[in-house]
């Protein structure tokens, strides 16, 4: 049941962020200093914290040679920091601006303190922008950068599979319904009444996507980011570097496409989708590269499925800001497909 799970998830990481606490009160950040001096040939002048999410902290690390960024890296079905590190090299040598990963004394990119992972990545200087306030010419580069990456990994080893055939089954619409209808009960039992409102909203998506028929033969697969959105990138002179690797993955490329677009687009911010901004941003995607007439006729479709299935479910109470907008993001980018799929998919499969 998604909604326990999340409180779950919830709990464990107020746990893990109250250990975290204990550890920096006794030892401050010179646990983090002693443990990269131990593994790199790098004196340190300072350290402090850089960004602090739900299940990790990232830290600016100051040093005689230059800036790195100290960051923890977990793994699960959706992180796969052991592959980072190579990726970013093959990356970089074919021109893809990334953060590399600093190699450890013993030519390792990953390093640990004896509970947790970490990597050291150069710094990159420049801005990180908000959701949906892309100018035009971020749009235009963010394009082209995502179909350049997903080109040219396409010479690379087959990373690990997002979306597989039993994602696009009846039963992970069977199990999100589910939680969705334990979850409504458990708000009538608290008298919640706009959260019953909402999770009866988050239903009408989900029965309208059950109805959705996918051929996983046809859709376009390709190693890729697999998280390709504003807070993954940062933007200097009108440059783009691509942050936050762990994610990458082999999955349906017209997922990752529209995500971003709709991430980023000023006119998304509402959940409005501007069609014919859209089409602009897909073909300067499809100039590095292409998709099917299949991809381009059921990528609405599989983007308001993503959404239904994948995103946070309400109540939305104790998710972190950064989360808490995105998911109010999603929320109307759902409400806007329920009513405009079927028309945003006639208009963008012309493009083929």
């Amino acid at each position: 049941m998604i909604y326990f799970k999340w409180k779950l998830v919830i709990l464990y990481v107020k746990l893990y962020l109250l250990n975290d606490i204990i550890k920096f009160i006794l030892g401050g950040v010179n646990i983090y200093k002693e443990l990269i001096e131990h593994n790199f040939n790098i004196e340190i002048n300072s350290i402090k914290v850089l960004a602090d999410h739900m299940q990790s902290k990232i830290f600016l690390v100051e040093a005689q040679t230059g800036k790195y960024v100290l960051k923890e890296v977990n793994s699960d079905f959706l992180s796969h920091p052991e592959n980072e590190g190579a990726l970013l090299e093959y990356l970089y040598s074919h021109g893809i601006n990334v953060a590399r990963i600093v190699q450890t004394k013993n030519n390792e990119y990953i390093f640990s303190d004896g509970e947790k992972q970490f990597h050291l990545q150069e710094f990159v200087d420049g801005d990180i922008i908000s959701l949906n306030t892309a100018s035009d010419w971020y749009l235009k580069k963010s394009a082209q950068t995502l179909g350049q990456i997903q080109s040219i990994l396409s010479g690379y080893n087959k990373l690990p599979v997002l979306f597989d055939k039993d994602f696009l089954s009846e039963f992970t619409v069977s199990k999100v319904k589910q939680s969705i209808l334990d979850g409504i009960k458990h708000a009538e039992k608290e008298s919640k009444t706009s959260l019953i409102i909402d999770l009866n909203k988050r239903l009408k998506h989900i029965e309208k996507v059950a109805g959705f028929e996918f051929d996983i033969n046809k859709l376009t697969y390709s190693n890729s980011h697999g998280d390709y959105y504003v807070n993954q990138i940062i933007t200097r002179n009108q440059e783009l570097t691509v942050i936050d690797w762990t994610g990458a993955c082999f999955l349906p490329v017209c997922f990752e496409v529209m995500m971003s677009f709709t991430y980023a687009d000023p006119s998304c911010k509402d959940g409005i989708i501007n069609i014919e901004r859209f089409k602009t941003y897909l073909e300067e995607y499809l100039k590095y590269f292409p998709l099917s007439s299949y991809d381009l006729k059921m990528m609405p479709y599989f983007y308001y499925y993503q959404l239904c299935t994948c995103n946070f479910i309400p109540p939305y109470d104790e998710l972190p800001n950064d989360y808490l907008e995105i998911a109010g993001l999603c929320d109307n980018l759902m409400d806007w497909l329920y009513i405009n799929v079927d028309n945003l998919s006639n208009s963008v499969r012309n493009l083929y």
